[in-house]
């Protein structure tokens, strides 16, 4: 994955942006920590033993990186395939979520 400034999930027509109003704060508020390197990361479950959501923001707030990958996070999964339904949805609900609290915005 390749930080950039405007990203996409394989399989999803959405494009998403960082919001130009984000608050560290509110990262921490929707479950971003911090990594070694001193970025932000969220990695949240698309349901019991599914795939899983992994966003990583840059300390600069200006480029991020995001995709869905195994239970494991070794392969990159699309889960607009037709056999993750719950996945799409539970993916669905944490982007609205994420764009309700400014942290991303649908470009």
């Amino acid at each position: 994955m390749i930080f950039k400034t405007a990203n996409q999930i394989n399989g999803d027509s959405t494009v998403y942006t960082l919001s130009p109003s984000i608050k560290l704060f509110t990262l921490r508020d929707v479950g971003f920590g911090k990594s070694n390197a001193g970025d932000f990361v969220m990695r949240h479950p698309l349901g019991l033993n599914g795939p899983r959501l992994k966003i990583v923001i840059r300390t600069d707030l200006k480029t991020f990186k995001m995709d869905i990958t195994d239970h494991a996070g070794l392969r990159k999964v699309n889960i607009f395939d037709g056999k993750h339904a719950s996945a799409v949805e539970q993916f669905k609900y944490l982007m609205s979520n994420l764009i309700l609290r400014k942290v991303l915005v649908r470009k």
